[in-house]
C-alpha cells in the first residue's frame, strides 16, 4: 500500500497508519507524508489520526532529522495550532519549552502555528492563565524574528495580574436557567446557523458574538437588534462587517429573552440575563420602527 500508485489506496495507507498507535508507527507515517504529502487529503489524515496527540508528535518529531521542508512545516504549524486551540496550560507550557529548546524553523513554526490557532480567523480565544511567565519565554524573546508573533500571543498567554480570574458573573436564578436551557435550544435552531455553536460566527455571513459590544454590552441594544435587525458596515473586535442581520421573526418576548440570556452567559460571558419585560419594554420603546438599526444608532443605546 505504501508504494501504491492509486491515490485513493495511499489515502487510505495514511488514515491507517494515523490511527495506530505501537512504536515505530511515527517514523513510518512521517516518511511517507513527506513523499506524499502534497495531497492535502493525506495531511488532513495525519492531522486527523494525531487528534489530542498533536504535541506528543510534535516531540518526537523534534527529533526527525528527515521530519523538514514546506510539508513538515505546514503539518507543524498546523499541530501546534491545535494545541493552542485545546487552551491547557500544562500542554501549552510543554510546547513553550519544545519551541524554545529548538532553532530555525522549527521553533519559529510553532510559536506561529500557536498565534494561528490562538486567533482562529483573526479573532482571539479566551486567554491561558499561567501563575508566573513561562520560563521559555525568555528564550523565545531574544529570537528577533518572533517578535511580533509574540506580541500577538500576549493577549492569549497571561500570567501574574493579568491572570487573576475575574469576580464570578452572578448565579442565575431557577427561572433564569430554564430562561437559558431554553435559549439554547432556540440559538441551535436558528441562530447557529450563522453564528455557529462556538459564536465565532462565519466570515461573509455573520460577525462573531464571542465578547461583542452589540450582544453583551447595554441590555436595550442586544434586543434591538434582534427586533428589528442591524445593516452594515458594523465592526466588531477590530474586524468590519459590511451585510445585513434581520429581524428574527416569529419569536414572543419570553423566547427573544431567552436566546439572548442564552448567549449572554455563554462563552464565558457575564452579561446580565434578559427578562421578558425587557423585550417588551423595548419592543414599546421603537414601536413605530420599520428598518434595521446602524453601527451609530445602536452604539448611542446605554
Amino acid at each position: 500500500m505504501q508504494k501504491d500508485n492509486d491515490p485513493d489506496v495511499r489515502r487510505q495507507f495514511a488514515l491507517t497508519l494515523s490511527a495506530l498507535r505501537q512504536p515505530g508507527v511515527e517514523a513510518v507515517l512521517r516518511a511517507f507524508v513527506l513523499e506524499h504529502g502534497s495531497d492535502a487529503i493525506i495531511r488532513d489524515a495525519l492531522l486527523t489520526g494525531m487528534a489530542g496527540r498533536e504535541l506528543e508528535f510534535l516531540q518526537r518529531a523534534a527529533l526527525d532529522n528527515d521530519w523538514q521542508g514546506g510539508i513538515a512545516r505546514d503539518i507543524n504549524r498546523r499541530l501546534a495550532g491545535c494545541v493552542a486551540r485545546e487552551r491547557n496550560h500544562q500542554r501549552l507550557g510543554r510546547l513553550l519549552r519544545l519551541a524554545a529548546s529548538r532553532s530555525g524553523e522549527f521553533r519559529h513554526d510553532l510559536v506561529n502555528g500557536i498565534v494561528t490557532g490562538a486567533f482562529p480567523r483573526g479573532r482571539p480565544l479566551k486567554s491561558v492563565s499561567f501563575k508566573n511567565e513561562p520560563l521559555p519565554m525568555a528564550v523565545l524573546r531574544d529570537d528577533a524574528a518572533l517578535k511580533k508573533p509574540l506580541e500577538r500571543l500576549s493577549k492569549f498567554l497571561v500570567w501574574g495580574e493579568a491572570a487573576k480570574p475575574p469576580v464570578p458573573p452572578r448565579v442565575l436564578t431557577a427561572s433564569e436557567q430554564r430562561f437559558y436551557a431554553q435559549g439554547k435550544q432556540l440559538y441551535t435552531l436558528t441562530c447557529a446557523a450563522c453564528h455557529h455553536a462556538s459564536g465565532l460566527g462565519e466570515e461573509g455571513k455573520a460577525p462573531p458574538l464571542i465578547d461583542s459590544q452589540f450582544l453583551i454590552g447595554p441590555a436595550d441594544r442586544a434586543i434591538a437588534i434582534v427586533l428589528h435587525g442591524v445593516t452594515g458596515p458594523i465592526t466588531v473586535q477590530g474586524r468590519t462587517y459590511n451585510m445585513n442581520m434581520p429581524a428574527l421573526q416569529g419569536f414572543n418576548d419570553s423566547q427573544v429573552a431567552a436566546i439572548l440570556t442564552y448567549a449572554r452567559r455563554e462563552w464565558e460571558h457575564r452579561a446580565d440575563p434578559i427578562t421578558s419585560a425587557d423585550v417588551a419594554r423595548v419592543k414599546k420603546t421603537h414601536a413605530n420602527r420599520a428598518t434595521p438599526w446602524t453601527e451609530k444608532e445602536l452604539l448611542q443605546m446605554r
